[in-house]
């Protein structure tokens, strides 16, 4: 039998009557009384003795057995050790093994450490698990470090949130972590600007290997804004009359130039006078730029005397004039600046009846030219 282990004996019955069993050396077996004892852990070859009697006759036979205990395996002691804080299997502590018994050793750092190594009877190996073979005691120590921290510092510009949110978090060294920005209504996320480099991915796996900041920028949805340009009058504007578009909190310069005959009046900026020439505006709204022009007034010439009835006017407009020694033209020009009426005075003249019905409504001009300068009268055409 393998040494140390235990055997049970067996002696045969003598038939129907009633037996008595001793077996010896008594002291290595549990119950040396019985017909099949027991023996106990052997470490040696014994040889054993049963006497059997016949309690009815009497009679008594010896038999004997030799127990055969081979030699014992060698045994050896892992002792296992940590430093830093993990646990291994084996647990810390002694323990034997029978000579080749092959043993896996593994190694659980807690959480903030990481295993670095095994110490193996002073030789230093990385693998983990790892498997040692009992050809000797062996003495092993599992050697965990702390895995350093860094704090990552997030901030936002604009309006969103992030995830990470806000603030500032510690995360151990090489950890993954994965930054998301989320715009708040009518706003965009534009960039990160992570270690004052600009990344527009998103989401974004940062790997923890410093002290870090990320910022997420959001910028506002642009929006385009219509203006129109319109004139009253002959001249030329800046943006040209039409419809025009630009992005929300762009500057525009409006700027308008007569025409001969024509002075600038004012801009009417939805619905609002501005009388400078040049003006520069914001897109925040649409806008509706009216550049008006007027005929260049002339101070009435005292040789003439003139005047117009009724003003306003619908069906026929009268023009009572007093040219002397000339002749002329009475000439009517709509808002826009064009002729709408030529009409031919002589000095024997004095009141001239000029048909409005078929004119739009609205601020006209009128003419009077005596051959040598020009008088303006303005009217309303109802």
């Amino acid at each position: 039998i393998p040494y140390n282990t235990s055997a049970q004996l067996n002696a045969a019955s003598g038939g129907p009557d009633t037996y008595s069993y001793e077996w010896t050396p008594a002291a290595l077996l549990v119950d040396p009384n019985i017909q099949n004892p027991v023996t106990v852990n052997l470490t040696e070859t014994t040889l054993f003795t049963v006497v059997v009697t016949n309690l009815t006759t009497l009679c008594q036979n010896t038999s004997q057995v030799n127990i055969t205990v081979l030699d014992p395996v060698p045994t050896y002691t892992l002792t296992m050790s940590i430093s830093g804080q993990g646990t291994t299997d084996p647990a810390a502590g002694p323990h034997v093994y029978n000579e080749n018994t092959e043993v896996t050793i593994t190694a659980t750092p807690e959480q903030g450490w990481a295993f670095e190594k095994w110490i193996v009877n002073g030789t230093d190996n990385t693998s983990n698990p790892h498997v040692i073979t009992m050809t000797e005691d062996f003495a092993v120590e599992a050697v965990f470090v702390q895995i350093p921290t860094f704090e990552l510092t997030v901030s936002v510009v604009g309006e969103g949130t992030t995830d990470p949110a806000a603030g500032i978090h510690t995360y151990a060294q090489n950890t993954d972590v994965v930054l998301t920005a989320t715009p708040s209504t009518g706003w965009l996320f534009e960039k990160w600007v992570i270690n004052g480099d600009d990344i527009t991915e998103d989401p974004y796996t940062l790997t923890i290997t410093q002290n870090s900041t990320a910022e997420a920028v959001f910028v506002e949805e642009s929006t385009n804004y219509t203006l129109t340009v319109q004139m009253v009058g002959e001249g030329t504007v800046t943006p040209e009359p039409g419809e025009h578009e630009y992005l929300s909190g762009t500057e525009v310069t409006l700027t308008a130039t007569p025409a001969t005959d024509f002075e600038f009046d004012k801009w009417t900026i939805n619905g609002v006078d501005n009388t400078e020439p040049e003006v520069v505006i914001t897109m925040t709204e649409d806008v509706l730029a009216i550049a008006n022009f007027k005929p260049v007034s002339i101070v009435e010439n005292q040789e003439i005397s003139w005047k117009i009835f009724p003003n306003p006017v619908q069906d026929k407009l009268f023009v009572e004039i007093n040219i002397t020694n000339a002749t002329g033209s009475i000439q009517i020009i709509d808002n826009r600046g064009q002729l709408v009426r030529n009409i031919s005075v002589v000095n024997n003249d004095n009141v001239y009846e000029i048909e409005t019905a078929d004119l739009p409504k609205g601020v006209y001009y009128l003419r009077v030219n005596d051959g040598k300068k020009q008088y303006t009268k303005g009217f309303i055409k109802n």
